[in-house]
Parts: structure tokens; sequence; C-alpha cells
């Protein structure tokens, strides 16, 4: 059984208007991982949530998707691609190079930023550089990410995800603007004004 499911939240209330379009069996005998409007959502709701990108990311940051007047933004074809590649990640294995050329407005860094919280999420890597051309963009892009971590829906479908890493004495292990460390992922801010070697957190290193 796949470990992330073996930590997930009893019954956390959601926010009015979040709602997931989820599939999975009702009044199935699994653990229960979440409560979307007083319906109990379970392991299979979860699974269902993560064999499609498009809903994974529209259920999950619903926000994100939608014009200011409420509608949904339909996403492009470009944006599918990049998705299905960062569904492609498997651990252990090296990926493909993925590079994205988008226009201006084309949401390059939101979607980056989620795409980084669902490396995390899946399970593809525990730990990831976000590198920008200089530091201070890197520590805000690390810092939208913890922002993404720290939403009530990772909460309820990833809590480990969202569970900042502590220390023995309660302290918090990493979540500043150059690094955050949950209890399952790590993400570090790196720019290319900065001199960086020999990068590992533990005994993992990016790849």
């Amino acid at each position: 059984m796949d470990s992330r499911r073996d930590d997930m939240a009893d019954g956390v209330p959601l926010p009015a208007g979040m709602v997931a379009p989820l599939g999975g069996r009702r009044g199935a005998r699994l653990e229960p991982v979440g409560i979307i409007r007083g319906v109990t959502a379970t392991v299979a709701d979860l699974t269902h949530l993560e064999s499609d990108p498009t809903l994974w990311r529209y259920t999950l940051f619903p926000g994100y998707h939608a014009a200011p007047n409420g509608i949904t933004i339909p996403s492009a074809p470009f944006h599918d691609d990049m998705w299905m590649w960062a569904w492609s990640l498997t651990p252990g294995i090296r990926p493909r190079p993925y590079i994205a050329l988008w226009f201006r407005g084309s949401a390059k860094s939101t979607s980056a930023e989620m795409v980084t919280v669902a490396v995390g999420a899946l399970g593809a890597r525990p730990y990831a550089i976000y590198v920008c051309d200089t530091q201070t963009r890197a520590d805000d892009h690390v810092g939208n990410v913890a922002t993404l971590l720290e939403s009530p829906m990772i909460a309820t479908f990833y809590p480990a995800l969202a569970r900042r890493r502590v220390g023995k004495y309660g302290a918090s292990k990493g979540w500043r603007r150059e690094r955050i460390r949950t209890t399952s992922f790590t993400v570090d801010a790196l720019g290319l004004d900065t001199a960086a070697r020999g990068i590992k957190i533990d005994e993992d290193r990016p790849g």
C-alpha cells in the first residue's frame, strides 16, 4: 500500500465553496481522508484525484484556475503537456528534461509552483530545487510554494506534505525564505547569482 496513504487527515472540514469533483466509491470501508461538504473522502477518492493531473490541480487549487468573476479558466494544450510530464516522473528514474517557452501571462510561475507541490504530493521526489536568475526571485517562488502547501486542500489530502518538519524539541527544521521542509518533502531556493556546490538534504539530492 502507498505509504502516503498511511497518514491522512481524519474529518478535516473544508471552507465553503471548495468542492472537489471526486468520483471514488462512496461508502467503501476505506480510511477517511477528509470532509468535502459533509461527504467523507476516501482513499479511493485520492486515487481518482491522482488519476488525472487536470482534475488534481483544478480540485486542489480552484482559485488559481478562475477569473475574477469566478468563471473557470480552461488550461491550454501547453499547460497539459507540462502536467503530463510531471505525472510521468518516477522515483529513482532520471526524467526526460522538459523546457517550457511560454508567452508572458501564460501562468509560467504559477504552473511551476503547483508542479513543485505535485512532485512532493505524488512522492515522485523527496527533494526539489527551485532555480531562478537571482536568489531573491527564487526565494519569492519558494514562498509561494509554501503558501500552496499550507492550503486546506493539501492539509486534507496530503497531511504529511503540509506539516512542517520539526526537530526533537519541536523547533522547525526548515521553513524560511530559502527553504521549506515538511515531514515528506523539501524545497530549496537557488539563485544563479549565488554559488552552490554539492546541494543535498540528508541523504537526498535533486535528480
